[in-house]
């Protein structure tokens, strides 16, 4: 879909207070073009918090400086006068358990333990579900970077290893000549 398909549909939806898929298309749109300022000012209208908010108003500001709207958005956000989008709950509300990834860090902890295979094919898995929950919510999340470090950490050690014995072993045939 091209931008202007995409916008379009995401303003249908917003029209009908379906913010959330709103702004998967608009998300869509930026991804398609970082300069396209029309996909910046549609995300200012559909983002879930003020920060969220204010990146796209100053993004939209940053390419053009004298936007009007978009001045006047960024003086309403400073004066903290612009509600928040009813997404079903408060925008400020906790991400929900799934977007946690702490526990599933722990089981893959645990199963590196027992069984190394177990605990890297989990810590895979788990990457997988966090990279989707990321593309689908468009947040990243929450301790996303334990399953990565522990992939680094059970990856990286066994390859280190390999090669230093493999350099000790080489080393050692040298001598022996």
């Amino acid at each position: 879909m091209d931008n202007d398909s995409l916008l379009q549909r995401a303003s249908s939806l917003a029209e009908n207070g379906n913010f959330d898929l709103a702004r998967k298309f608009v998300i869509q749109a930026i991804k398609n073009n970082q300069q396209d300022l029309e996909a910046w000012w549609a995300m200012a209208h559909v983002a879930r918090t003020d920060k969220e908010r204010n990146r796209a108003v100053s993004k939209v500001l940053q390419l053009d400086p004298s936007h009007p709207h978009a001045l006047h958005m960024r003086d309403q956000i400073r004066a903290g006068s612009i509600p928040p989008l009813d997404y079903g709950g408060s925008v400020d509300a906790p991400k929900p358990a799934e977007s946690d990834f702490l526990a599933k860090s722990l089981i893959t902890l645990f199963a590196y333990f027992f069984m190394y295979v177990v605990g890297l094919g989990l810590n895979l898995y788990f990457l997988k579900e966090a990279r989707t929950y990321q593309s689908t919510h468009g947040v990243k999340p929450d301790n996303m970077g334990c399953l990565w470090a522990m992939l680094a950490v059970s990856v990286g050690i066994p390859v280190v290893l390999c090669a230093l014995i493999t350099g000790l072993a080489m080393f050692g045939m040298l001598l022996s000549l």
